[in-house]
């Protein structure tokens, strides 16, 4: 009976060591950097410790290109590096893992493979027939990629640009550039037709009130003001007259 209690106790503290280790078990890991255009390194680091297990960590490992990658230890501390690249733009799962044999850590992350979606910084293209992208660097990426759809637009005005006065522009996109054609339209018409009528009786020989000499000169001719013309017209005959008087005192004078 006493043995069978040592027994059921030995196995009892056994359970509970092994417990101990796992709870102080403790992993690092990290992948350098998250973000990385394929070509580039990635670098995956474990660390491994467990410095008041029983037992030593006897692997450690990380999983990476389908593949998990070991290393064998001896040791309550244990570390690897591993570095590698990706060829294929992607979102990849890597993992690390320790264990001491009778327990184990694992962790696994995501990272982002990018690839240059364009060549060159500012360059512009055509998504559509009605939108430009531009290629540009955001800050959350290493790569290069095309801006979201910018639509091209502008102004649409009767007469704009190149167009005759009944037709607008009408805007789309080629070779990466906003660019019109013009389009007759029967709005453009109507408000022609609505400023032409304001001066529909142009060429009548009568000045109206909504015509000037700038709107319509062949009928709005320079006008004579008749008040001033009188005035001037008298200033004139006193001038005359006093003109004359003086000649014929003058003239009487040398009679004299």
């Amino acid at each position: 009976m006493k043995l069978n209690n040592l027994i059921l106790f030995l196995i009892i503290s056994l359970f509970f060591i092994s417990d101990i280790c796992s709870a102080k078990m403790s992993m690092s890991f990290e992948v350098v950097p998250l973000e990385v255009k394929i070509g580039m390194p990635i670098t995956i680091n474990v660390r491994g410790y467990c410095p008041d297990c029983s037992k030593p960590l006897i692997k450690i490992g990380a999983y990476y290109q389908g593949v998990w990658h070991w290393d064998n230890v001896s040791d309550l501390y244990a570390q690897k590096s591993w570095t590698f690249t990706e060829s294929l733009p992607a979102v990849y799962r890597y993992c690390a893992h320790i264990n001491n044999g009778s327990d184990y850590v694992e962790r696994c992350l995501s990272v982002d493979v990018c690839r240059d979606q364009c060549f060159n910084i500012g360059e512009a293209r055509c998504s559509d027939n009605r939108n430009k992208q531009v290629c540009e660097l955001k800050d959350d990426s290493p790569c290069i990629k095309w801006s979201d759809d910018e639509l091209c637009t502008g102004d649409t005005s009767c007469g704009y640009g190149d167009c005759r006065d009944n037709q607008k522009p009408n805007w789309y996109c080629a070779e990466g550039e906003c660019k019109y054609h013009c389009i007759n339209d029967s709005s453009c018409e109507n408000q022609n037709k609505s400023s032409e009528s304001l001066y529909s009786k142009c060429g009548n020989n009568i000045c109206d009130s909504n015509e000037d000499k700038n709107t319509c000169p062949s009928d709005c001719k320079e006008k004579i003001d008749i008040f001033s013309f009188l005035t001037n017209y008298w200033y004139f005959i006193l001038f005359s007259l006093t003109i004359f008087i003086i000649y014929f005192f003058f003239k009487k004078y040398e009679k004299i």
